[in-house]
């Protein structure tokens, strides 16, 4: 038996988790859901595709799955799935971020909106952002940043206000972006480290640095 997707309840892979209760695969596109107690497996009826990525939002009793840029949710509870629903097609790298604080899915449309997701509602909250550039900070719970317009931005949570922090340049990496003590850390478009503060200004060069960790631990 072959295992095609492994995915746990707040969106991160089972081995960086150490306190996973749960968690979801995926057998010749019939999707499982597991607690981790019981090892006790649970067919997700209706939940079906090959490759797909899963959410599962425990408290509000919703499991995502995203399949072919498709964007799909449904309730689960009980061990039964109902109120199926398309939600809509995303972009072609399939952005996706799942917020387990606050129980936000966070993702890029096929009309280059940012969205988001909760209870299988959704929420508009910018436009023009390019695709495969949402990323979550890293040293953060809620905090992404993206580019949008040749610039990439960063928001506290999704309700701040956008902050620039710098020109994007085509092999802009977002996903490399931190905070630590307040400070950003980000690449710029000439592919050096800078830092800047919490309001994209104070700008500062660190220089060509190939890899960085922000945090004071590393799981």
């Amino acid at each position: 038996m072959e295992v095609q997707r492994v995915c746990i309840c707040r969106a991160e892979h089972l081995n960086a988790k150490d306190d996973a209760d749960s968690y979801i695969y995926s057998v010749s596109e019939n999707a499982y859901y597991v607690e981790t107690k019981t090892a006790k497996a649970t067919l997700l009826k209706g939940v079906s595709g090959a490759g797909n990525m899963y959410v599962y939002d425990k408290k509000n009793d919703y499991v995502y799955w995203l399949s072919n840029k498709k964007l799909s949710c449904a309730r689960f509870k009980d061990g039964e799935i109902s109120d199926t629903l398309f939600i809509e097609n995303t972009g072609n790298n399939m952005s996706m971020i799942y917020l387990a604080d606050t129980q936000e899915l966070i993702y890029v449309n096929d009309a280059a909106q940012l969205i988001k997701a909760e209870k299988g509602k959704k929420t508009f909250i910018t436009e023009a952002v390019k695709d495969g550039s949402l990323s979550l900070v890293k040293n953060t719970d809620e905090a992404l940043t993206y580019i949008s317009d040749g610039k990439q931005y960063y928001i506290n949570n999704v309700t701040a206000s956008p902050v620039v922090i710098c020109e994007a340049g085509e092999l802009t990496n977002t996903s490399n972006t931190g905070i630590y003590k307040k400070k950003i850390y980000y690449y710029g478009a000439d592919g050096q480290l800078y830092t800047c503060n919490l309001k994209g200004e104070s700008q500062n060069v660190i220089g060509n640095v190939e890899r960085f960790f922000v945090g004071s631990y590393i799981r």
